[in-house]
């Protein structure tokens, strides 16, 4: 405690300041006699110059606003009940951003805008059109002309369907196809699940056993597509069913187009090691189902190519059940592909409204069947594939001996395949070369020709075709005038997309180097008839592809007597080319069972020696397979492949 003579002490200083004011004036030292005002003139600017070489874009335009429409079944229902459609924007876009980039895409007036932002972050506008505008209308012409685009090149703007499915569970995937008979339900997903780039998604489909559901309706004689059906304003209509494919007077279904797309994500995710719910039996089960589709000769022409590529992928996957699809009644694999391929050559029996009259579709068939040839020369008899072996890749290897490379090179030579060979060669080159050729010329809109009584000019067998058949082509004649684009510049417009991707080069070079390859091994055995003619192997000599130049040399030295001549030493033959190789290794490779890592020349995959059907790419995998659950199912795999190979 502080004595009292110091706290008085402090009280009267205190006392004394209160009094008195205790501030002391200071003075600012100066040194100079003079004094400055502070700067506050401001001038605007006048550059000499601009600093910037050309003025920035604007970020918001018409096309980072709308991303993409919504195909949801609640999307679909906002445009069949309320005239509203759904889009995902940008999420820096408001509601005048948003009417003014729906204005300008697609000529469309809104009457009100609502928006949104989605829990994962994504803002979503429900654009309300006016009476004037049927939202029904605007999304069936959308609807065809994104379908024509995308079902054969799965290019990027295949991603608008992908957003529609972003987080749905496998379970919900593997339902909607199920349960669901409209196609403006089932498309979208099959379109998202047929797209290469979306692995994740067509993941977890498989997770849930989706390929079960896939197998069970593109193999069901009932049909795919039971409702047609939908609600403008109130009243139920029945809409089109298919587009004008391939020519303006056919129409396939969209019964054809469900089937193709379902065959076709069955092939993709048998190919990347996905179907893995099915024993032995059942895979000799499905590829038996995929060549009698393939055989059927009631199928549409799409059901069945894309059937035999499912058979093919399947064959190659299952290795467990390839002695099975080999000594099938009525010849197996082997007759039905060289079947096929013989009927794909035969040009003058097709109908007038061939699928085929579409290059794409064309090369894919001849692609799949000579990939089936070069396959089924590489199976000895027991199934097993001869691959390149390891260090292969100079000038010798794997090229000499042509019975040991390829085992079933004597059974393809007595079955008739050389020629249908050479002849899928020269059509593949044929395709090939009008790919480089073609050139796109936008056409003039033409108005429908009248033909003296009113009435435009319905085609010469309009007046053969049933009421049904009619309606149809009505339908998509008013879609398309709708878009304000004819059939033959559409079809342009598309056959310019195909060739402008990497998809028809890509096929023929695969096609061409495993064909080539075979062809030389057949001509080194005494089939003179397998190698193409002269001039197509000196065409592909002066390509601008190595690769192809390389193939072309070859049958060229082959035709002159060169190969049976450089056969013993392997020189100038196609498989010892290490690019030819890793061709062959991409087609006929195993995929480890854990990792679905593909084998290489350098590391063999070791198969289970328990049940013999799951192959491994190391020992962590298979130890990781091992605790994941092929355990449990082991046992059972074995059993299956044993009484399969007892039948």
């Amino acid at each position: 405690m502080a004595p009292k003579g110091n706290a008085k002490a402090a009280a009267g200083k205190a006392a004394k300041a209160v009094k008195k004011n205790t501030w002391k004036k200071s003075l600012k030292p100066r040194f100079s006699v003079v004094f400055h005002r502070p700067k506050t003139l401001k001038r605007t600017r006048d550059p000499k110059y601009t600093k910037k070489s050309a003025a920035g874009l604007e970020k918001l335009d018409q096309f980072a606003v709308l991303k993409c429409p919504l195909t949801t079944e609640s999307a679909m229902k906002k445009i069949e009940d309320n005239n509203t459609l759904v889009f995902l924007v940008d999420v820096r876009a408001d509601k005048k951003k948003i009417k003014a980039a729906v204005q300008n895409m697609y000529d469309i007036q809104t009457k009100k805008i609502n928006t949104l932002i989605r829990p994962d972050g994504q803002k979503k506008a429900y654009v309300r059109l006016t009476a004037d505008y049927d939202a029904l209308d605007f999304r069936e012409v959308a609807w065809s002309q994104q379908l024509y685009y995308q079902r054969l090149l799965h290019g990027p703007g295949a991603e608008v369907t992908e957003r529609s499915y972003p987080n749905y569970p496998g379970t919900a995937l593997r339902e909607v196809i199920r349960q669901s008979g409209h196609p403006h339900n089932v498309e979208p997903l099959l379109l998202t699940l047929r797209r290469p780039a979306n692995a994740v998604t067509r993941r977890r489909f498989a997770e849930a056993a989706g390929e079960l559901v896939l197998i069970e309706k593109a193999t069901s004689a009932a049909a795919v597509v039971s409702d047609l059906q939908v609600a403008v304003h109130g009243r139920v209509l029945e809409a089109a069913d298919g587009i004008l494919y391939p020519t303006p007077a056919c129409t396939t279904k969209y019964e054809v187009w469900l089937r193709v797309e379902m065959l076709d994500v069955l092939r993709l995710m048998t190919e990347e090691g996905l179907v893995r719910s099915l024993v032995p039996e059942m895979q000799a089960r499905l590829v038996a189902d995929m060549l009698a589709l393939t055989a059927d000769a009631g199928q549409h022409e799409l059901v069945r190519l894309y059937a035999f590529a499912a058979a093919l992928a399947a064959i190659k996957r299952f290795h467990a059940a390839r002695p099975a699809a080999l000594r099938a009644a009525g010849g197996g694999f082997a007759a039905v592909a060289l079947a096929y391929l013989r009927e794909l050559l035969d040009a003058g029996a097709r109908p007038a409204d061939s699928v085929f009259a579409d290059p794409f579709e064309l090369l894919k068939g001849l692609g799949t069947c000579i990939e089936a040839l070069a396959l089924l020369s590489r199976l000895t008899p027991a199934g097993e594939c001869v691959l390149p072996a390891a260090g292969g890749g100079g000038a010798g290897a794997d090229g000499g001996d042509a019975s040991a490379r390829a085992p079933g090179l004597a059974a393809l030579a007595e079955a008739g395949a050389a020629p249908l060979l050479a002849a899928a060669l020269e059509e593949v080159w044929r395709l090939l070369a009008a790919r480089d050729s073609f050139e796109y010329t936008p056409l003039p809109p033409a108005p429908p020709a009248d033909d003296g009584d009113g009435h435009g000019d319905d085609g010469d067998d309009a007046a053969d075709d049933t009421p049904e058949r009619a309606a149809l082509r009505a339908a998509a004649e008013a879609a398309a005038a709708a878009a304000g684009v004819s059939f033959e510049e559409n079809w342009a417009r598309f056959l310019k997309a195909v060739y402008d991707t990497p998809l028809v080069p890509g096929l023929a070079r695969a096609a061409l180097v495993l064909g080539g390859g075979l062809a030389q091994q057949m001509a080194q055995q005494g089939a003179a008839d397998a190698l193409p003619s002269a001039e197509v192997a000196r065409a592909l000599a002066a390509y601008s592809d190595p690769l192809l130049a390389a193939v072309g040399a070859a049958l060229l030295a082959a035709r002159d007597g060169g190969a049976a001549a450089d056969g013993g030493s392997g020189g100038g033959s196609i498989l010892s080319l290490p690019a030819a190789q890793d061709i062959e290794l991409a087609a006929f490779a195993r995929l480890c069972a854990a990792c679905c890592k593909p084998e290489s020349r350098a590391a063999r995959q070791l198969r289970c020696s328990a049940c013999g059907v799951s192959v491994y790419c190391s020992a962590a995998c298979q130890k990781a397979d091992w605790k994941a659950g092929h355990k449990a199912v082991c046992k059972e795999l074995g059993e299956s492949r044993a009484k399969l190979a007892a039948a």
